[in-house]
């Protein structure tokens, strides 16, 4: 049901340093090590191409947590179970419950989460599925994407929820 993509991406491992010192017996190793760790965000993502989800993954890998699923009622059963997560990425067209069968349900169960899910697309490919993407409250990431652009969205979607804020610690998750 999912559309299939050849997605190539060049990705670079970055390592932290999460000890030691400056050679002026600063500290700001850890300092920086902390303050990334409090940003980590945890990513649910819903793909059904097995491939793009490890790559999904390995993007991120060291940044975020990024937990896989292929089915849409995985993550909303987790939801309706009250488990916590910043993001939700998820395929628009899936196998068993599609991105926007997904959509309707978390609003219906969980209407303050809603916002914190964004889809990955190919494109609509029915008339339903692009007025779907057509609203305004719908948030989406075209596929294909490169490593960057998919970093770049995921920030962008992180900030609007509000990951990252000092104050954004009694945000619902």
């Amino acid at each position: 049901m999912g559309t299939e993509h050849d997605t190539r991406l060049k990705i670079v491992r970055r390592s932290v340093l999460t000890h030691g010192a400056t050679p002026a017996g600063g500290n700001h190793l850890n300092e920086e090590a902390t303050r990334m760790a409090s940003q980590r965000a945890r990513i649910m993502v819903i793909e059904d191409d097995q491939k793009l989800g490890k790559l999904v993954q390995r993007i991120f890998l060291g940044e975020h947590d990024i937990v896989l699923f292929a089915e849409a009622r995985e993550v909303l059963d987790r939801i309706i179970a009250g488990e916590s997560f910043d993001l939700v990425l998820c395929d628009l067209m899936l196998p068993g419950m599609s991105g926007m069968v997904f959509h309707e349900r978390v609003e219906r169960v969980a209407p303050e989460l809603v916002a914190r899910v964004v889809f990955l697309t190919g494109g609509p490919c029915t008339e339903s599925a692009r007025d779907f993407l057509e609203r305004t409250d719908i948030r989406h990431i075209r596929k294909p994407f490169t490593a960057a652009e998919l970093r770049d969205g995921v920030r962008v979607h992180l900030q609007r929820v509000g990951h990252g804020r000092p104050d954004a610690d009694d945000r619902p998750r």
